[in-house]
């Protein structure tokens, strides 16, 4: 299943792997799923103690938000790599269809490295603040 799995006594356990990590002194498994976008499985967090029952109710809750958090940190990853595909893809088409001069001349409208892009967004927000405030 896609939930948390909690095994307080290995040598209870009905699992084969955990009743073999019991022979290595580990009397505790916390087996927790990573998931992205709350339903896709990429990898799972397993801690195991050698005290049995030794996670508490709010060390399960603990564990369980930051496989949420590291979900959502890989969800996000994916997606400005996606994003930065498509803006790879968008400016080779861009080049292939309009001559070279034409770009040099536009390219400081998205080119977040130059001088004019930044000169000309201030320029861009500080008339729009003065048109809201006056």
């Amino acid at each position: 299943t896609l939930e948390q799995h909690y095994t307080p006594r290995t040598k209870d356990s009905p699992f084969e792997t955990q009743r073999i990590v019991y022979t290595m002194g580990l009397n505790s498994v916390l087996a927790t799923p990573i998931l992205v976008n709350g339903k896709k499985f990429v990898g799972c967090i397993i801690i195991c103690m050698e005290k049995e029952d030794a996670f508490r109710e709010v060390d399960r809750i603990l564990i369980n938000d930051i496989a949420a958090m590291l979900g959502a940190n890989i969800y996000c990853k994916r997606m400005r790599q996606s994003s930065d595909r498509s803006n790879k893809v968008a400016r080779e088409m861009l080049h292939s269809m309009i001559p070279a001069k034409v770009i040099e001349k536009i390219e400081c409208f998205w080119d977040v490295k130059s001088e004019e892009y930044w000169r000309r967004r201030s320029s861009v927000g500080s008339t729009t603040s003065q048109t809201y405030f006056e």
